[in-house]
């Protein structure tokens, strides 16, 4: 297992709170979901514990993998 690359990380979190800010309604892909769900961005994107570029959503327990994101709603 490869260690992660924190540089790189903190770069997609730089780029998510770029194109969505806190307030920006997004398209979330959540688990175990087929469709994705209509959601807020309600906190700035940040590296979690090192591995995973994460971010808080409304309505959604728990952060979730930035890359879940599919779009601007």
């Amino acid at each position: 297992m490869t260690k992660p690359n924190l540089k790189k990380l903190q770069k997609e979190c730089d780029d998510f709170n770029a194109k969505y800010p806190v307030g920006t309604a997004v398209l979330l892909k959540k688990d175990f979901v087929d469709e994705p769900v209509k959601t807020v961005v309600r906190h700035e994107a940040y590296v979690l514990s090192g591995h995973t570029a994460v971010a808080f959503f409304e309505g959604v327990s728990g952060c979730y993998d930035i890359s879940c994101v599919v779009r601007k709603a």
